[in-house]
């Protein structure tokens, strides 16, 4: 995925991709999909970095009955996503409403998606058979009036267009983590991108002046993830 620069203003619904320059551990690597930009600052979420709790914990924490009910429906599997450094014990739910509407005072995430964090959203998502894909985030990214913008124009930051397959699947590449270090994704190191059970290592490849995927890679990487 090629990027172009574009004005900080209006980055949500959208994504920022951390740069070496921003200089802070929280965000190394990180994919943040940003949900609310405004006057009053900005909230966003980063959708890249597992941690160290699973899905089936949460929900076996919860509910022993909610945990199998999940199993059951395939839900169970992955980890929670460390959203942010503010607030680590807050649970978020992304999800796109639909079987299950989004709860009322929800954020919402351009048109398709919303964000929530009750239990009654949490099992009704377990539990109705039509409800979709939905992510566990611990914690959010937060910036004050203003900071974020100038952060992006520091440099710190590489804005995206929203996309909405990049919320919940892998369309066609792989994200290179690492802050924007100088990579070259080819055929003889192409594969390494994919965990030992075949699934990708991360969302999605971010080209650019240090980072670049070659052609034949591209493909194959496109067809182990179709």
């Amino acid at each position: 995925m090629t990027t172009a620069a574009r004005a900080p203003a209006g980055l949500a619904p959208g994504f920022l991709v951390a740069s070496p320059t921003l200089g802070d551990p929280n965000f190394d690597g990180s994919l943040v999909l940003m949900a609310e930009h405004h006057g009053e600052g900005a909230l966003g979420f980063i959708v890249n970095r597992p941690g160290p709790i699973s899905v089936a914990e949460v929900l076996r924490g919860l509910d022993e009955g909610l945990a199998a009910a999940a199993a059951t429906a395939g839900r169970a599997g992955g980890h929670v996503l460390v959203g942010g450094p503010v607030s680590p014990e807050r649970l978020w739910i992304l999800h796109r409403p639909g079987a299950v509407p989004a709860e009322e005072g929800a954020v919402r995430v351009g048109t398709e998606f919303a964000l929530g964090g009750s239990r009654e959203l949490l099992e009704a998502l377990v539990r109705a058979p039509d409800a979709g894909p939905f992510l566990l985030m611990l914690g959010y990214a937060g910036w004050a009036p203003m900071q974020v913008e100038r952060e992006v124009a520091a440099g710190a930051w590489i804005p995206l267009p929203f996309s909405e397959d990049l919320v919940f699947s892998v369309p066609a590449d792989l994200f290179i983590p690492g802050g924007g270090r100088p990579e070259t994704i080819d055929s003889d190191n192409w594969e390494r991108f994919f965990q030992p059970d075949g699934t990708p290592s991360a969302k999605a490849i971010v080209e650019g002046a240090n980072s670049f995927i070659t052609p034949r890679p591209a493909s194959n990487c496109r067809r182990r993830v179709s």
